[in-house]
Formats: structure tokens, C-alpha cells, sequence
């Protein structure tokens, strides 16, 4: 298991990518990153990064952004968490998947693909290669293997897509507009797909550290057709059967607090039926506190509805990021290493001692 009982806190450094959804952002480089660790107790770092700013040219690896990033963490003692996103806009046409009208949808990798497939597994085999050890570690996020497998639009019509439907049912794919609801052989199609691209993704994750890491915005929009979470209990279960040694690994980095439909039910059944260890954000889309003026008790948000108490030894860590692009904060600032130490603390009086502690700034 990469994390270790000292490693429960995780640090989500972002500011190489959010100039790609519109926010300046000055982020946390070597020194901050020290600071934390010495004044704070975090010792694992979170680093994103999206394919294509990896593999410009199909074929051809270009590592400098990622170099720097891995870098910064390193010098400044922390171990690693390594999250590759998808978005790869540099692929070929025929990796894409594609919508009812034949366009590429070109945030989506077919996952009936056998082409795309193995050259996700390549890339990731790639930056384990490169960066891979016993401080670090590769995970899987969102975009190719989660939440937007058919974000506002069914994608599920390339030639690979259609001809597993017509060896399944006969016939051509039913076209169906954006969001439309999907029928219960239409659903369990899916989520076929997307166990088969999931689990060749770990494939060659696994091999790591022996465990799975599903990065999936679990609890928002559960229940939605226009997204792939319907399958997400159906991938963790795979996960188990095939590999039921390993240590399974949600990371809830913001929305566990959010009111969804069923948050309390679908957290019981993943730690109770699959046993799974839990890292979750220490804000909703907030990233760690307000400032002195308007503070927010931010570890509170793993105990809402009592999560944490069903099976506590399987909450394991939890996200902090005092720069996150939504709060609009560009640079450290002295309050926030007081709310940094907080979470920590807090965290750990939440953990081992089963007690809960109001916010020292209000």
C-alpha cells in the first residue's frame, strides 16, 4: 500500500494546468512545498498532469513539465502521487470515441478500442518507467476512465463499439441525443466497456504497489445516465475479483460532502462490502479554508453523516490544497499554514481518537 500511516495527508498542486480552464494561478513550488512538510506533517505530494502536454507528437514523449513537477516534490522531501489525466488531443481519429453523428469526441478514448487501449497502457507504462519507485506512484483520473465516458452525450459509436453491440444483440447501436436514458441492456453494454478499459488500465498500475486507485468523482450526479458512474461499483468489483489481494483505493479529492442522492448508502457499501480505503478532500471545491474573515471547518466535511465511522481504520488519508483554483488565492499566505496544521491535526484526532474539534480561526 503507497500510503503510509504517516503519509495520511495529500497535497494537491495544480498550477501547471489551470491556466487550461481560465484561472491565474502562481502555485506552490519548492520552498512553499517545504514549509508545508515541516510545519505541517504532509508528506505526499499530488501532482497532475494531462497527456497531451506529455505526447505533443503521437509517438514522441516530451517530459519537461512533468521533470519539473516531479522535481519540486522530490527536493522538497515529499513522496508522490502521480495523477494522469486524459484529454489527449493528439490522437489518432480512430482512438476517439465518437458521438451518434460520427464526430470525434476528442476527450474520450474508445473503450472498445483494443488499439486505444494499449496505447494508454504504453503511456502509462512510459511515465512509470520514467518515474516509478517506492516513493512514488502513477494513478488513473477522470476524463478517459471516469466521470465523462459520456459526459452530456452518448460516444459510443465507433466501429470498434459497433461491432461488439451487433456479436452481442444482433444489430446496429440505437441512436439516442445527449443525456437520453439508457435502457437496461444499453447500461449493462456500458458498463461492460468500461470494466474492460479499466481494468486494462491496471493492468500495468497494479504492478506498482499492488493496489487500484479509482480517482472518479464517485458521488456526483451517482445516478445520472449521462455519465459513467453507474458503473463505478461494477469496475471496484472487478477490481476485487481480479486482483482480491490487492488494496483498493477511492479518492474522493472534493464532492464527498456534496448532497447526492445515496452518499451515506454507496460509502457503506464500498468499505463494507469492498472494503475499500478511502482519501477524501478536506473541503467541497474549496481546497482547505476560508481566510480568517470567513473560516470553514474543513475536516468536518469527512463527517458529515457519519461516514468515517463505518470501518474508521479504512479512512486513510485526506487532500488539502490551500491554492485551489476556485478559492482564487494565488500565492501561500500566512493564514494558511495555520489552517494547513489544523486539517492535520484535526485529521488525526478524527482518526485515532474518534473526536472532533472546532475551527481555531473563528
Amino acid at each position: 500500500m503507497f500510503l503510509r500511516p504517516q503519509d495520511h495527508m495529500v497535497l494537491y498542486n495544480v498550477n501547471e494546468f489551470v491556466p487550461m480552464f481560465g484561472f491565474n494561478l502562481i502555485g506552490m513550488q519548492t520552498d512553499a512545498l517545504k514549509r508545508i512538510r515541516d510545519g505541517c506533517g504532509v508528506s505526499v505530494g499530488l501532482e497532475l498532469v494531462y497527456w497531451h502536454t506529455v505526447e505533443k507528437k503521437i509517438g514522441e514523449y516530451d517530459w519537461a513539465t512533468l521533470d519539473k513537477q516531479v522535481k519540486r516534490n522530490t527536493d522538497a522531501g515529499l513522496r508522490l502521487m502521480i495523477m494522469c489525466c486524459g484529454v489527449p488531443h493528439c490522437l489518432p481519429q480512430k482512438l476517439y470515441a465518437t458521438t451518434a453523428s460520427g464526430c470525434a469526441y476528442q476527450e474520450i478514448l474508445s473503450f472498445w478500442n483494443d488499439d486505444a487501449i494499449a496505447y494508454t497502457q504504453n503511456y502509462l507504462q512510459a511515465v512509470i518507467d520514467r518515474y516509478g519507485g517506492e516513493d512514488v506512484t502513477v494513478i488513473w483520473h477522470g476524463f478517459l476512465g471516469g466521470e465523462q465516458y459520456l459526459w452530456n452525450a452518448p460516444v459510443y459509436y465507433d466501429t470498434a463499439a459497433r461491432a461488439d453491440w451487433k456479436a452481442k444483440y444482433g444489430d446496429d447501436i440505437p441512436k439516442r441525443g445527449g443525456g437520453a436514458h439508457l435502457d437496461p441492456q444499453m447500461k449493462e453494454w456500458l458498463t461492460q466497456g468500461i470494466i474492460k478499459h479499466q481494468v486494462a488500465v491496471h493492468d500495468v498500475l497494479i504492478k506498482q504497489h499492488n493496489e487500484t486507485w479509482d480517482a472518479t468523482q464517485y458521488l456526483i450526479g451517482l445516478q445520472s445516465d449521462s455519465n459513467g458512474n453507474f458503473a463505478r461499483f461494477d469496475v471496484l468489483s472487478a477490481y476485487r475479483d481480479r486482483w482480491p489481494d490487492a488494496t483498493r483505493m477511492v479518492m474522493q479529492y472534493t464532492y464527498l460532502g456534496n448532497t447526492v442522492h445515496g452518499n451515506s448508502e454507496v460509502v457503506d457499501r464500498l468499505v463494507t462490502e469492498l472494503d475499500c480505503k478511502l482519501v477524501v478532500e478536506a473541503n467541497y471545491c474549496g481546497g482547505l479554508l476560508g481566510p480568517p474573515t470567513n473560516p470553514v471547518p474543513s475536516p468536518h466535511i469527512i463527517l458529515d453523516g457519519g461516514f468515517n465511522k463505518i470501518k474508521p481504520e479504512n479512512w486513510c488519508g485526506q487532500v488539502i490544497s490551500p491554492l485551489h483554483p476556485l478559492r482564487g488565492y494565488k500565492v501561500m499566505e500566512p493564514w494558511m499554514m495555520t489552517a494547513l496544521k489544523w486539517a492535520v491535526d484535526e485529521w488525526r484526532l478524527v482518526r485515532d481518537e474518534g473526536m472532533e474539534k472546532s475551527c481555531p480561526l473563528a
